[in-house]
């Protein structure tokens, strides 16, 4: 979306996740460009019952992946890191450890729901900045 709209000229929401690709057609770099991605996915099941012996809200699990490391977290398995650097092949769990969580904390954190993203509350309630 970000780069259909701005190819379009339109103004980019506040509130949107992204960035527009638009400047990789004129040859440069976007900026802020991504340091790596973030997913979430459930493994959650209708039908058939939940992998792994899960409970229904046992699924969920949250990845980042960057230039030089992958994390994933589960919510009721043990978490899963590697350092690519000196592990390109995944083969040395690194997740045990609390540094191996950061970045992807940190970017929940930095995009967490934005929703209210453009307001501010004080005493006349909320406004729009």
């Amino acid at each position: 979306m970000p780069t259909i709209l701005d190819w379009l000229g339109q103004p980019l929401p506040r509130a949107l996740d992204g960035c527009s690709l638009v400047p990789w057609l004129r040859g440069d770099t976007p900026e802020p460009w991504r340091q790596g991605v973030m997913l979430e996915f459930d493994l959650r099941r209708i039908k058939g019952g939940t992998p792994l012996g899960l409970q229904p809200d046992e699924g969920g699990a949250a990845c980042w992946r960057g230039a030089g490391a992958a994390y994933t977290h589960f919510a009721a398995l043990p978490p899963l890191g590697y350092d690519l650097q000196t592990d390109p092949q995944e083969l040395t769990n690194t997740g045990a450890r609390p540094e191996a969580a950061a970045a992807l904390l940190s970017h929940r954190i930095a995009h967490a729901e934005r929703t209210l993203t453009g307001y501010e509350a004080g005493p006349g309630g909320l406004s729009h900045l």
